[in-house]
Order: C-alpha cells, then sequence, then structure tokens
C-alpha cells in the first residue's frame, strides 16, 4: 500500500495526564484561559483554572450545522454563555434559546476580513473563553489562528488534523498500527483508474483523498463496473488531491464516537447506522441506534488515537459484517460527529468533554445507554426531494420512503435537532423547507433545485434491519 506523503505524528502514545488540573489563583475565566500554551488548544493544566471558574465563560460557537445546536445546548447546561457566529438574522443557530448573542462576521469566502474580525473579537472581549469551530470549513479557517488567539480554541492538533483529512494517510496508518482494512489504492490520475480498478477488484468504492477537493455534493460513488468509473470521470473534474480506491465491503457502518487525552480514551460510544441518505449507503446517517461497544472496534478506535497522540473528540467509522462480525476500517473524522447529539442522549457530553480534554481534565466517564434509537427526519425529507428531483428515486418509491420514515419517527427515542425545551430552531427549519417546497409547486418545478437550508445535506435513503434492543 502506499504510505501518505502527509507528516504523520505516529510515534508512541504519550502517557496520560489522569489528573485534574492544580488549584490556581482566583482569577476570572477568560483570563484562566488566556494563561499557559495554548498552540493548538492545548492548554497546560497546571497552569489553569478549575472547570469551577470556568462557568460563566464566553464560547464562540462558529457553523451553522445540526451539531452546531447540539454544542449550543450542551455548554449551556454546563453553564457557558454561548455566543453564535455568522451572519446576523440568517442562521439556525441564533434561534435557539441557548444562545445569549450573535456575533456578526464577515462571509467565510473573505478569508483575511474574517480572520481579522475574529482576532479583534477575541481580543475585545474579555469575556470570551473558547473559540468552538464546529464542522470542516470552520475548523480550517480557525486553523490557523489557533496560536495567535487569545482564547482556548476547541479543536484538535494540527498534525492529527492533516492525517485525518486525508483518507489516504488514515488507511497507510491503520495498515500499519495492524487495524484492518479493504484493499485499496490511490490513484493520481484518471488514466490510473482502469489499471487500479484491476488490482483492487469490483465492486469497489471511490472516494477522493480529500474531501475538500471534492465536487460539491460529491462524497463517494460505488463502482460496480470500468463503465462506472468512465461515467463519473465524465461528469466531473479530478481532485488535486487525486482519489482512493477502496474494495466495497457488504457490511453496515457502525460509528465509534470516543474522547481521549493524549493517546488514551476517556470515553466512548457505539452507533450502528439503520439509514443513510444515500441509496448505496455512503452518505449521512439519518437512522441509528446505540449498541454495545464491540472490544474489536474499540481496542482498534484505541491504538489508533495512542499513534496519533489524539487529544480531543472524533469518530471513528468501521464496516461490520454482520453477523459474522468481521469488520473493518473506514476513517476518523477528527471533530464533532454530525449526530453526536446521540452520544449527548446516551450520557457522553462531547461538547463539554472536548473542553475538559483539552484543559487536562480526564474524568471517567460511566458507560453510555445502549439500545436508544435515533431518527433525523429533517434529512429524510430533504433526501426525499433530493432523490425524486435527480430521478434516483420514483413517486412510488418516494411514497414508501415516507412510509419508513414515519416509522422511524414514531419509534425513535431521540430526534437529532428537535428539542422541547429549545423548539424553535427545528421549526425554523422546516418551515424554510416547506415554503421552499411550496414556491416549487407553484412554479411547476418541485423538487427542481436543492434546499437552500444549510443544516444537513441530503439524498435518497437507505434503511438497515434494526437490532434488538436486550443487548
Amino acid at each position: 500500500m502506499p504510505l501518505s506523503p502527509v507528516t504523520t505524528p505516529y510515534g508512541a502514545a504519550q502517557p496520560p495526564c489522569g489528573t485534574e488540573p492544580a488549584p490556581a489563583v482566583e482569577r476570572s475565566p477568560s483570563r484562566a484561559l488566556r494563561t499557559g500554551e495554548r498552540g493548538f488548544g492545548e492548554v497546560r493544566a497546571a497552569r489553569c483554572a478549575p472547570l469551577a471558574a470556568l462557568r460563566g465563560a464566553g464560547v464562540l460557537v462558529l457553523g451553522d450545522h445540526r451539531q452546531s445546536l447540539t454544542v449550543a445546548r450542551s455548554l449551556h447546561r454546563a453553564g457557558y454563555r454561548v455566543i453564535a457566529g455568522g451572519p446576523s438574522g440568517n442562521t439556525i443557530l441564533e434561534r435557539s434559546r441557548c444562545v445569549a448573542e450573535v456575533w456578526d462576521h464577515p462571509p467565510n469566502t473573505e478569508r483575511g476580513d474574517w480572520a481579522g474580525a475574529l482576532q479583534e473579537f477575541c481580543a475585545a472581549r474579555k469575556d470570551l473563553g473558547v473559540v468552538f469551530p464546529v464542522g470542516d470549513g470552520e475548523i480550517e479557517l480557525v486553523e490557523p489562528l489557533a496560536g495567535r488567539l487569545p482564547v482556548l480554541v476547541a479543536i484538535v492538533a494540527p498534525p492529527i488534523l492533516a492525517v485525518c483529512r486525508s483518507k489516504r494517510a488514515l488507511l497507510a496508518l491503520a495498515d500499519d498500527t495492524g487495524v484492518p482494512t479493504q484493499p485499496w489504492e490511490l490513484v493520481e490520475s484518471p488514466d490510473a483508474l482502469a489499471p487500479a480498478l484491476t488490482r483492487v477488484g469490483l465492486p469497489a468504492v471511490l472516494k477522493p483523498d480529500v474531501s475538500a477537493h471534492a465536487a460539491p455534493g460529491f462524497k463517494a460513488a460505488i463502482l460496480r463496473s470500468e463503465a462506472d468509473a468512465l461515467g463519473l470521470l465524465a461528469q466531473g473534474a479530478f481532485p488535486r488531491s487525486g482519489f482512493v480506491l477502496q474494495r466495497l465491503a457488504g457490511s453496515v457502518r457502525h460509528n465509534v464516537y470516543f474522547v481521549a487525552r493524549k493517546g488514551r480514551l476517556i470515553g466512548h460510544m457505539q452507533v450502528r447506522i439503520l439509514g443513510t441518505d444515500r441509496p448505496d449507503g455512503t452518505g449521512l446517517a439519518v437512522e441509528g441506534e446505540s449498541v454495545p461497544p464491540s472490544p474489536a472496534l474499540l481496542d482498534w478506535t484505541g491504538a489508533l488515537a495512542a499513534r496519533l497522540s489524539y487529544t480531543g473528540v472524533g469518530c471513528a467509522q468501521f464496516l461490520v459484517e454482520e453477523p459474522a462480525g468481521s469488520a473493518s476500517f473506514l476513517e476518523i473524522n477528527a471533530r464533532l460527529g454530525a449526530n453526536c447529539a446521540t452520544a449527548c442522549a446516551c450520557g457522553l457530553d462531547l461538547p463539554r468533554l472536548f473542553i475538559e480534554a483539552l484543559l487536562g481534565v480526564t474524568r471517567p466517564q460511566p458507560p453510555a445507554t445502549v439500545g436508544r434509537h435515533y431518527a433525523w427526519l429533517y434529512g429524510d425529507l430533504v433526501g426525499l426531494a433530493s432523490s425524486l428531483r435527480s430521478g434516483r428515486a420514483t413517486w412510488w418509491q418516494g411514497l414508501a420512503w415516507l412510509g419508513r420514515a414515519a416509522m422511524a419517527q414514531l419509534s425513535a427515542d431521540h430526534h437529532i435537532t428537535w428539542s422541547w425545551r429549545d423548539p424553535l430552531p427545528t421549526i425554523i427549519m422546516f418551515g424554510g423547507f416547506l415554503r421552499a417546497c411550496f414556491r416549487a409547486l407553484i412554479r411547476g418545478r418541485l423538487f427542481a433545485r436543492p434546499h437552500p437550508i444549510v443544516l444537513g445535506r441530503s439524498g435518497p435513503r437507505v434503511r438497515a434491519r434494526r437490532l434488538s434492543r436486550e443487548a
């Protein structure tokens, strides 16, 4: 297998901290966070105030994603003052009752203006203690500023981010660590795809090495013949980082949400994906359930975290052959998973634990609740619109899909964005969706264009059989 040219901080894991930070002199929360080394969000525990002193500190949440609501609700419960970053009046997050104020920043496309505005805001707000970028785009924008901001930046270390962004780097690391993977190969040019298909075998999945370099809306494609590969190349541009071609395993995806400190796992839970937003199962999850952690998957996640000396939260993805139980590694998302609300509902409060891990606090976490079923209705409905628009589903299939989505909502224990204590963001989201559908219907072009709201992407629906909750 080709090794990644990306510099990787493999090396042995550092010994875990394992202790609470030493008591510090009385100081304001923001001043406590402004002391110590913080190059990429790592703050020396010995020079930090106890977590109790952080209560009331301001947290700037960047990104208008469904997990942004989870971050705001979690940190609001923990006693932080949540500030939403975004164009004022244009974000779903600011509608949450957990958000105290909104920082109206320049567009993300103007990187220089955006970076300068963030630095000025952090310097001017003495009550601000944490900057919490949520999505990949926000993390990429904040990453170069992490060493220059006078606050704690809640991101994973940049060398680790570089590895986790590159699928070939992650697969090479997994092979080197002894974590099983399906056969794979890097495809660096269009002419190299056909020979690679011969070596890897069919069916296969084709993924951009770096997702940010992919064409809009493209995450992965299933190739069942060489004609599929040629047709895909004819439809879009070749990414500058190349493709990763990997043998397709007909398995069920399992996500391991975890929080680690210096390569040691301090909290984890496992989710079995029951439904995704694409017919081939390669898209975003819209339905799942928490299951008992697999010792093998947990060991492999811990081994990868140790090799990276990982500090922060992440989501390791595996494909599991059922009922045989054999598994293969997919990737690690070095950020909060999009459906991390499920982890919070099961007792693993990832946003709060992320900040604690960066501060050096490693509290033992109780086992997460198993057997909880979650659903994401908004993703189902937007996926239905995309499916009908693209022709990947007929109207009869769409009706069947609506029935499955309704059953998922009725049987779910938890809904990704909905909260009875904080209903307005989800109501506004659905209101925007219905308005878009109504306008399209009036114009005679129902589902003729993508839905404009950014809280989640779309695609058709796949459903797996649900496991028994008796485990």
